[in-house]
């Protein structure tokens, strides 16, 4: 027999120092290894740093508060444990088995966690109510969590910068309030999650799966959503698009007081007359604008990023500020057209001294008229500019 009985709910210092040194011994394949079995232990507040751990029991087991950096449990069955407060900074959990697992307020900085499974779990047999994963707080910042199964996993205002979650099953999850600014979210399935004021400035949306999600306030500031798949918001109010504009301007006149923010995002506005109407600010993101009248329109700071503006005509429109991250902007007309940086003031109107530049990150302004336009300091990245008219236009350094 190679795996001991479960031990004592709160085995003593020398007893779980024997069982892990038989798990070592279990992990080398040498005569007197088993392996450790945790299952349902009372670990809380315990020091397990830099540990190999590797295929550990530890189903219901309680690391509520432990130390477990840098330590190896890849292969672990954690399945419905308590890592609340955990800190795991540097930890292989890679394959690990944490479904139903509670991990609010752990620490993950750095953690591996691919291909882990995060999905719910019951330790009842046969029950239908299974716990989501409670991952809500948690800072995950430069973890891997590749190809991870984190299915309806409760993640709200976990830190996750620069983490890779590229290819991971994310349907249904709770993201509200959450930092992904810089994240790697290539090819993830987002599907009916909550995106509710997440910050995703920067992050890698590359064909990414948002059908369904809540984006409601979602930051999008120079996110890459080339090829992401977006519907249009579920939260956002289905009332017609001149009513929407207005209210969107009142919102604007009264500093977010009255009225509502423009949430066009992934709607049809083919060839709509939007002509000197403020929308700044709006989210019009992957919004079809095909062939739309849009003279003058202000759209300082909007988020415009993968929206078609094929032939749009956008004579004298303020775009200072805005994200045009690969927007289609093919044979638009954009003569006199503001692309430089625009000014960020403060909650007083007061200048901030900061800027924020127009981003043109993989557009597509192909036989363009960007005749008198000003495009000072704009981001073009990848922008494509064959065939465009740039008569007396002020361009960046072309990248």
């Amino acid at each position: 027999m190679n795996t001991r009985e479960s031990v004592n709910p709160r085995p003593a210092a020398d007893e779980l120092s024997e069982v892990l040194k038989k798990h070592l011994r279990y992990l080398r394949g040498a005569a007197g290894g088993e392996r450790a079995n945790l299952s349902n232990a009372d670990l809380s507040g315990h020091l397990l740093v830099g540990l190999n751990l590797e295929a550990l029991l530890a189903c219901g087991a309680n690391f509520r508060g432990s130390d477990l950096s840098g330590s190896n449990l890849r292969f672990a069955d954690l399945f419905c444990a308590n890592l609340e407060y955990a800190n795991c900074t540097r930890t292989d959990l890679s394959r690990s088995d944490l479904r139903g697992a509670k991990l609010r307020g752990a620490r993950l900085s750095a953690a591996n966690l691919r291909e882990a499974d995060l999905r719910p779990g019951s330790l009842v047999v046969g029950s239908a109510d299974k716990s989501e994963v409670d991952l809500s707080m948690a800072v995950l910042d430069d973890a891997d969590l590749r190809e991870a199964n984190m299915v309806r996993a409760r993640m709200a205002k976990s830190s996750m910068v620069s983490a890779n979650l590229s290819g991971a099953m994310m349907a249904n999850v709770d993201l509200s309030e959450c930092d992904l600014r810089n994240a790697n979210l290539s090819r993830v399935k987002l599907s009916g999650a909550n995106l509710t004021g997440t910050n995703l400035r920067g992050a890698s949306l590359v064909g990414a799966d948002l059908s369904g999600a809540r984006i409601s306030d979602t930051d999008f500031t120079g996110a890459d959503l080339k090829n992401a798949t977006i519907g249009a918001n579920p939260d956002a109010p289905n009332i017609p698009t001149t009513r929407a504009v207005e209210l969107h301007e009142l919102w604007i006149r009264t500093s977010g007081g009255e009225g509502q923010r423009a949430d066009f995002t992934g709607r049809d506005l083919s060839e709509a007359d939007l002509s000197k109407r403020d929308l700044s600010g709006a989210v019009m993101i992957r919004t079809v604008l095909r062939r739309a009248k849009m003279s003058g329109v202000k759209l300082q700071m909007a988020l415009l990023g993968g929206a078609n503006l094929f032939e749009a005509e956008l004579t004298d429109a303020d775009l200072s500020g805005a994200d045009l991250s690969y927007a289609i902007l093919q044979s638009a007309c954009l003569r006199r057209a503001n692309c430089g940086p625009l000014q960020i003031l403060d909650q007083y109107g007061q200048r901030t001294g900061r800027l924020a530049v127009t981003n043109l990150t993989g557009a597509d302004l192909r036989k363009t008229d960007l005749s008198y336009a000003n495009f000072g300091r704009a981001i073009t990245t990848g922008t494509m500019f064959a065939g465009a008219i740039f008569k007396d236009s002020i361009m960046p350094q072309l990248n």
